[in-house]
Parts: C-alpha cells; structure tokens; sequence
C-alpha cells in the first residue's frame, strides 16, 4: 500500500486554490495597498512582480497538499466527516499560517487590527480549503 497521487492530487488542487483566492483577496482588497507596499519595503531584493506571484502560487498550493495530508492523516484516528477536516485546517493553520503572521507582526508588516484580522482570516481559509479538499477526496463519503 502506497501513497495514491492521483486521488489526492485533485483535492489538493481545490484546497490550494482555495488557499490561493483567500490569500490575494486578503492582500489586495481587505489589507489593501498599504499592506502590499510594507511587505515589498521589507524585501532585501525585491523580485519582479511574476516570479514572486509564481512562487507564492506555488507555496500556497504546497499548502494545499499539506492540509489534504492532514486530513487524510486524522482520518483513522478521527473518521471522515468536515469536522476531522475543520481539525487538519486548524492545524494547517496553527503549522503555517500564524508563525508567518508572528513575523509579519514583528517587523511591523501587520500592526494591530490589521494583525487580527489576518489571523482569523488565514485560520477561517485554512478550514475551508481542507473542508473543499475533503469534499472532492476519494472515498470520503461523509464528508
């Protein structure tokens, strides 16, 4: 028995681009450009706007994978369902999501409400692409 890319690379596509809508809709539009213009400030050599729009692509979709391996890892301790899947978003989002936001935080990137609002967002997307993710999943019939 091995690892079964195929079934699982669909549903980490969907929580990835879920990941990926919820993260440019908090940059852009809730954060605005304030927020875009103090995190290019911080950048020694800030890269040309595609190479860091594909390298984010591709962190955020990495973090799809992930949440999917989380759920498909609680499954056997926690059964299928959305509420294992709420748990692998959770923790998805405690593993990636916050630690970036602390440092964000502390080179004063985010600074007060802003940095509130982040967090909740970031924990709210995390939850609802491993919910995506585990709806289209093989097999996962109650969820």
């Amino acid at each position: 028995m091995g690892i079964r890319w195929k079934s699982g690379s669909g549903p980490a596509c969907w929580a990835g681009l879920v990941i990926s809508l919820g993260g440019s809709l908090l940059a852009h539009n809730v954060l605005g450009r304030a927020y875009v213009a103090a995190y290019r400030s911080h950048m020694v050599n800030p890269l040309p706007l595609g190479p860091t729009i594909a390298l984010n692509l591709a962190i955020r979709f990495a973090f799809g994978l992930l949440g999917m391996f989380l759920y498909v890892a609680f499954r056997p301790r926690f059964g299928p369902g959305p509420g294992t899947a709420a748990l692998a978003g959770l923790a998805l989002a405690a593993g990636t999501y916050l630690p970036t936001l602390l440092l964000l935080a502390q080179f004063g990137i985010l600074t007060g409400p802003q940095a509130l609002v982040a967090a909740a967002w970031s924990v709210a997307e995390a939850v609802l692409a491993c919910l995506a993710g585990a709806w289209c999943l093989p097999g996962a019939e109650a969820a």
